[in-house]
């Protein structure tokens, strides 16, 4: 009996919905965690008796940027191996030789700008933590001065706007209002997402391929927006390069906006 004719297989489509990886979770919980460590630094700075003078307050605030400072040494190496790793998944996805030194050089630009956005938080949140204490200074010397009210009843009223805030809250130069591990957890997830994504794009140009597939799922963040940046590409084929005739370009990699969720992968050529 002749062997059934083999059915030629189709190229995979791009993975839905990818849980993030355990070192984006683990770098994720390490901004929360610090998050937690300023807010208790500054609530014990309350709390205490060092509001009561500059060197008090001076101490505090030094506790705050050592925390900081020895946090910004430590997750610049974890972030570029995340995004290096992410952009690895990628392109083995696509089927990807190891990548030359032009993919390199993208990587060390996308862990740059991921930097500097983190670094921004981080400073944001320093100088906030700063204020808290310069004001706490200037309450106790007008405390001082005016005796109308008593340091407790003041003191008390400084936590408690703490607690309201947040000592870690700040506006971005948006004007959107984030709390250090949101915005790290943003920062992150949709940096990685463009470290993938552009891990497929690389390696499907790499093997001289031109198509690929937009993940067809909805965005939790859009769900009935009108106005969704990904309504317009999702499920849908596009090309690289604009080489295959027909097939419109996709100038744009995903994300598309902050916690896209929005994957490509390889599609079957024509």
């Amino acid at each position: 009996m002749a062997a059934p004719a083999r059915t030629k297989r189709r190229a995979a489509g791009p993975a839905i919905e990818q849980p993030p990886s355990q070192a984006s979770s683990d770098l994720i919980l390490a901004f929360a965690a610090l998050e937690l460590q300023l807010s208790e630094v500054a609530q014990k700075g309350l709390a205490g008796e060092q509001l009561d003078t500059v060197l008090g307050r001076r101490r505090v605030q030094r506790q705050s940027r050592l925390l900081i400072d020895s946090f910004r040494r430590d997750y610049r190496e974890r972030l570029s191996d995340l995004l290096e790793s992410a952009y690895g998944s990628g392109a083995r996805l696509a089927g990807a030789r190891p990548p030359g030194a032009i993919q390199r050089a993208a990587m060390s630009q996308l862990v740059g700008g991921t930097s500097q956005r983190l670094d921004f938080a981080l400073d944001t949140v320093g100088r906030q933590v700063d204020d808290i204490f310069r004001r706490a200074g200037l309450e106790h010397a007008a405390r001082q001065l005016a005796r109308e009210l008593p340091q407790e009843a003041a003191v008390g009223l400084m936590r408690r706007d703490l607690q309201e805030r947040g000592v870690t809250g700040f506006v971005d130069k948006r004007g959107a209002r984030w709390t250090l591990s949101n915005y790290a957890r943003m920062a992150l997830t949709t940096t990685t997402s463009e470290a993938a994504n552009r891990g497929v794009a690389d390696a499907v140009k790499a093997t001289r391929r031109d198509l690929v597939r937009v993940s067809d799922h909805h965005c939790k963040h859009h769900p009935n927006d009108p106005t969704n940046p990904c309504r317009v590409f999702e499920g849908k084929t596009l090309s690289l390069t604009g080489r295959t005739p027909g097939v419109p370009v996709l100038l744009t990699l995903p994300p598309w906006h902050p916690f896209c969720e929005h994957n490509i992968g390889p599609a079957p050529e024509p």
